[in-house]
């Protein structure tokens, strides 16, 4: 696993909630403020980034490029 990223499951740990699932819908929606997600040949890829949403966690706010 690549330093940084964060997987879903850790996502959703770090947000309080109980399934990751929500996190999944959210970056395959387009709903969940950081990351998202696309469909490979052996189904979904997530990516999100560890620095924007450890700056999102401390700050509520979408860093800006």
């Amino acid at each position: 696993m690549n330093a940084e990223l964060i997987t879903p499951e850790e996502v959703a740990q770090r947000i309080g909630k109980t399934n990751a699932e929500t996190v999944r819908i959210g970056l395959r929606n387009g709903t969940f403020p950081i990351g998202f997600a696309y469909q490979g040949k052996k189904g979904w890829i997530y990516v999100i980034p560890r620095e924007p949403f450890e700056h999102f966690l401390k700050t509520g706010q979408v860093k800006q490029a």
